[in-house]
């Protein structure tokens, strides 16, 4: 079965839910092109979002990619005012070792959706004992 029928099925299963149509996804450079989805973010997909309800603290996030490739997320600490207007964060912290390892944004604003992640990257350096960091940002968006 192709991941473009399994895309859909899940659209008729979860029609008694809370959720959005299917948005078509893009990759964006910046945040600001994220943000407001202008013509300078590329097309790579199709997305969707599944709300159980206005007092749920997750939303179900169905990426259909370019590639044929389906991925389903649950996004956690949201906060949900309707299907057009939410807010989902993710930090990445270590208490113990009192290090900030990056964040993720997922917000829809009047039907629009924006996403950014911002971590640090860890990977390994030519000396033995050292690890080199990168900070990654990715954006997308749709609509």
């Amino acid at each position: 079965m192709s991941r473009s029928v399994v895309f859909l099925i899940g659209v008729l299963i979860s029609s008694n839910t809370f959720s959005s149509e299917v948005l078509d996804y893009f990759f964006c450079e910046n945040d600001l092109d994220a943000l407001s989805c202008n013509d300078s973010c590329k097309k790579s997909g199709a997305i969707r979002f599944i709300l159980k309800d206005k007092t749920a603290t997750n939303v179900l996030k169905q990426l259909n990619d370019d590639t044929g490739n389906f991925r389903s997320t649950l996004l956690h600490n949201c906060k949900i005012i309707d299907n057009k207007n939410w807010y989902c964060s993710e930090l990445y912290s270590d208490i113990n070792k009192l290090s900030f390892d990056g964040y993720k944004i997922f917000q829809m604003v009047d039907g629009t959706y924006s996403e950014q992640y911002n971590f640090f990257s860890k990977k390994t350096a030519n000396k033995a004992d050292s690890l080199e960091t990168d900070w990654i940002e990715t954006y997308g968006c749709a609509k």
